[in-house]
């Protein structure tokens, strides 16, 4: 636990955005969580005082509490392999970037699969790809290959790059397949 913490302190540290982490965590998790806790529990109140009976609300509270214990034991776990994947993913970049700043089919095609993988992961919720999708435009323009080249642009450049080589490839598989019909 130690290392995972230790961890991710450094990938905050090193791939700090403007806007604080917290602030994501916040906007992302927190405040939806709270208020779905808050509007639950409402309910479970209302439900315990139309009971009329002290026992069958102390019961009922105490099966709450043993429930978001159970809750915080299953999900847990899985929230620190998730985000260990995140900090996986930003490794990934970080140690291809010698080879990547000049090679635009490793960078696009690692973007890719990170991308496809998250996808994946988060498939089902909608907010968590909106999430996604703002985490990748500060992510392909903030990272190992756009420090070491000094520039944001880098990650646009090495696109062009690889949709320029995507299209001659397929120019000249359009090409040959002619020639062959002539």
């Amino acid at each position: 636990d130690e290392n995972f913490n230790k961890e991710i302190k450094e990938s905050i540290d090193k791939h700090s955005t403007s806007e604080p982490i917290t602030d994501i965590y916040k906007q992302y998790i927190e405040i939806k969580f709270v208020q779905d806790a808050e509007d639950f529990y409402r309910q479970q109140k209302i439900l315990c005082l139309e009971s009329n009976s002290i026992m069958e609300d102390l019961t009922q509270i105490s099966k709450n509490f043993d429930e978001e214990i159970n809750f915080v034991k299953f999900f847990l776990p899985k929230f620190k392999s998730t985000f260990q994947m995140l900090i996986n993913n930003i490794n990934t970049i970080e140690k291809i970037s010698e080879t990547a700043i000049n090679d635009p089919n490793l960078y696009i095609e690692t973007i890719f699969d990170i991308y496809e993988r998250f996808v994946k992961l988060f498939c089902t919720e909608p907010s968590f790809n909106i999430a996604l999708d703002k985490a990748c435009c500060k992510f392909i323009n903030n990272n190992a290959v756009t420090e070491k080249s000094g520039t944001t642009t880098k990650s646009a450049e090495l696109l062009a790059r690889y949709c320029d080589a995507l299209l001659k490839k397929a120019f000249a598989t359009f090409d040959s397949n002619l020639i062959k019909k002539n």
